[in-house]
């Protein structure tokens, strides 16, 4: 009997445990529901020791889901707690209570995904927070998800930044701790930069070579070999060139150490010198190239077109020599010459080879060895091997004095060396060169003289200089007057105005008077006359005689002050050794002698006297030139006529097609060319019927391309 009533009371007493257990349970989810999150907290570690995973699983939803005990880190703490305890809680559960706790959330793939989701938000705030060392601690808590690869790339990102510029051990222990980051090839460049950096200090030749030797597969040994090449080059000197090639042959750049040394030694396309160097120097790479250059040095070689436009190079019979596959072709100067493919320039050799790699916007013609070219909107220069002497660092270029440069810094102008080296800082407003020895200059709004020396010739006071046959023609403060090309003021800056020189005398105008000055002496005649319209034009003296204006006539006066009226006339437009002009002012044009005798008929519409000294004349819309003496040279059927080749010619057209005459009149080309250029001082270019050839006026010569 004793017995049957302790076992009964020992399962009530059970019966009453297990419900309280879950009673308690219940309680602490019941009040998480309705916000007592202070009992729910009480409840759930009470349970603790009893029901460790289920307690955990609560108090992790205390502190990850509510705002007033939001704790991430003890929400992740607990949930993986929860996590770790579930499976040994779980067998020992009766299905009834395994149920019951399901619908409260207690279940494995529940609480994983609930892990996942307070460590993503884990993540946004150590991400934003930028804390290296939380992101570290959270990679050893994911398993391999895409959001580890993505803590993973936070964290190697800010751990690569947060390396300083000079911590290479940081980078290794990065590179070390995360092997697969998709930032690893930037580590390793960054490790390869800081050793080269703290390897080569100074940049000596033996630092450099060393770290060549001991770190042959480095990405930055090309930059060490680079930098080898340039202390080398920068020497300018054959012995260092011979020794860069003996010390590195295996140098990246020694063809290019090989092609300086040649340019050197070998000239501006001298032959002799060309000879010498390749016998005492057998084994340069590019020897074969210099005996075609030999071979074929003194050929002409000539541009032709196909029927397309496409251009190529053809030689003193028209045989084609080097195919045509150019949108455009220089003249070979100095054995080069500069031809364009697209929108690039680049330069090819008589063989035809590509001398420099057409890449360029622009190359100029080569100047004694060295060429300016263009590369993204700057300026350079290159010498015939095709290294760059002066880096593309202006926005312009160009030669001036032979073989100096100006250049352009800010919207000044500057004068450098061949080499780079500058001669003066940028100081000038405009250089423009009049000769191989001087050029005009413009500083701080004055405008002076200078010389190769860069010795001011002509002080910087005038407001304007103008070059004229007799050296420089200054204005100041509205007055005028001559410098010769030595500086020396040879006409006084004190003439209102300056005429051109006729027979060796220039006219003078000075408060409203007029004389002249003869540009051999510089004497100026005493005598002054008083001036009238055009008088600077009008009054030349021509073989003793000039004109002079009084009471609306004209008359005659030569140096004894002789005077002769002048015959009746209504205008004058050139005075020389005959006039032209008009009779009358419903009149045409046409020419007098001296004396008055009509030497052409007054029937052209206008008469324009030309630098040389003869006339071009226009009747119905057409034009020819006439003789200083009044005579017809070219007769008036031509449509246009316009001095060529620095007033040495003329060129004439009718239509489209175009000739040249001589100044005395002789037809040279007949007027049957679609176009007509220079091509050099020996040689014409010539365009007929799509057609290109060649003519030597000299020898009369043709040169024609035979497709």
């Amino acid at each position: 009997m004793k017995c049957t009533l302790f076992s009964l009371l020992l399962c009530l007493v059970c019966t009453v445990g297990a419900r309280g257990q879950r009673i308690n349970c219940m309680n602490g989810f019941d009040a998480l529901q309705q916000k007592n999150y202070g009992i729910a907290l009480a409840e759930f570690r009470s349970l603790q020791e009893r029901n460790p995973s289920v307690a955990a699983y609560g108090l992790a939803l205390i502190y990850g889901t509510t705002r007033e005990f939001k704790d991430l880190d003890s929400a992740i703490f607990y949930l993986e707690s929860a996590i770790e305890t579930h499976a040994a809680l779980l067998s020992s559960s009766s299905r009834r209570r395994r149920d019951n706790l399901v619908e409260i959330g207690w279940e494995a793939e529940h609480m994983k995904a609930l892990f996942m989701v307070l460590l993503r938000e884990k993540f946004q705030t150590l991400k934003g927070k930028k804390e290296l060392a939380g992101l570290t601690e959270l990679l050893s808590k994911l398993p391999v998800t895409e959001l580890k690869d993505s803590v993973l790339q936070c964290r190697d990102s800010l751990w690569f930044n947060a390396c300083e510029v000079t911590s290479r051990a940081c980078l290794m222990t990065l590179q070390w701790s995360s092997p697969n980051s998709r930032y690893l090839a930037s580590i390793r460049q960054r490790i390869n930069e800081l050793e080269f950096q703290q390897w080569v200090i100074h940049g000596s030749e033996l630092e450099l070579s060393s770290y060549i030797t001991y770190h042959p597969r480095s990405p930055f040994t090309s930059l060490a070999e680079d930098e080898l090449y340039q202390l080398y080059l920068l020497s300018n000197d054959t012995i260092q060139f011979k020794s860069f090639i003996a010390l590195y042959p295996f140098n990246r750049n020694v063809d290019r150490i090989w092609r300086a040394y040649y340019q050197l030694s070998a000239g501006n396309y001298d032959p002799s010198r060309m000879r010498s160097f390749i016998d005492r120097n057998p084994d340069y790479p590019f020897i074969e190239l210099v005996r075609d250059e030999l071979e074929s040095f003194g050929r002409a070689l000539y541009p032709y077109a196909t029927e397309d436009g496409v251009l190529g190079y053809m030689g003193g019979q028209g045989e084609v020599l080097i195919p045509a596959d150019f949108d455009w072709a220089g003249e070979f100067l100095e054995g080069l010459a500069v031809v364009m493919k697209g929108e690039k320039y680049g330069v090819i050799n008589k063989q035809g080879n590509i001398h420099i790699p057409i890449s360029f916007d622009f190359i100029s013609d080569f100047r004694q060895g060295y060429a300016i070219f263009e590369l993204d909107g700057t300026f350079g220069v290159l010498n015939r091997a095709g290294i760059t002497v002066i880096q593309n660092l202006y926005p312009d270029l160009e030669w001036v004095f032979g073989d100096l440069l100006v250049y352009e810094v800010e919207g000044q102008k500057g004068l450098m060396q061949i080499t780079g080296e500058p001669l003066c800082p940028p100081m000038f407003d405009e250089l423009n060169p009049v000769n191989e020895m001087l050029a005009i200059a413009y500083k701080a709004g004055k405008s002076g003289v200078i010389n190769s020396s860069l010795t001011e010739v002509i002080k910087f006071q005038f407001d304007r200089i103008t070059k004229v046959p007799q050296g420089f023609l200054v204005e100041k403060n509205g007055l005028k007057g001559i410098y010769d090309v030595m500086g020396k003021e040879v006409l006084a800056v004190q003439y209102e105005g300056i005429g051109e020189s006729k027979q060796g005398f220039i006219v003078l105008k000075k408060g409203g008077m007029f004389s002249h000055v003869n540009s051999q002496t510089w004497r100026i005649n005493a005598m002054w006359y008083t001036g009238y319209e055009n008088d600077l034009k009008l009054a030349t003296l021509v073989n003793g005689q000039f004109l002079i204006q009084k009471k609306k006539a004209y008359y005659w006066t030569d140096t004894l002050r002789r005077t002769t009226k002048l015959f009746a006339f209504d205008q004058l437009n050139a005075v020389g050794e005959v006039l032209a002009g008009r009779k009358s002012k419903a009149g045409q044009f046409g020419f007098w002698d001296r004396n008055g005798v009509e030497l052409s008929p007054f029937h052209f519409d206008y008469v324009e006297p030309l630098s040389n000294g003869q006339y071009l004349v226009s009747r119905a819309g057409m034009s020819g030139i006439y003789s200083t003496s009044g005579v017809p040279l070219i007769p008036c059927s031509y449509d246009d006529i316009v001095t060529w080749q620095e007033n040495t010619y003329y060129m004439v057209q009718i239509g489209t097609k175009k000739g040249i005459f001589t100044l005395d009149g002789r037809e040279v080309l007949p007027v049957a060319y679609d176009w007509i250029k220079k091509f050099n001082e020996q040689c014409w270019m010539l365009n007929k019927a799509g057609e290109l050839c060649y003519y030597f006026p000299e020898t009369q010569q043709w040169i024609k391309h035979y497709r």
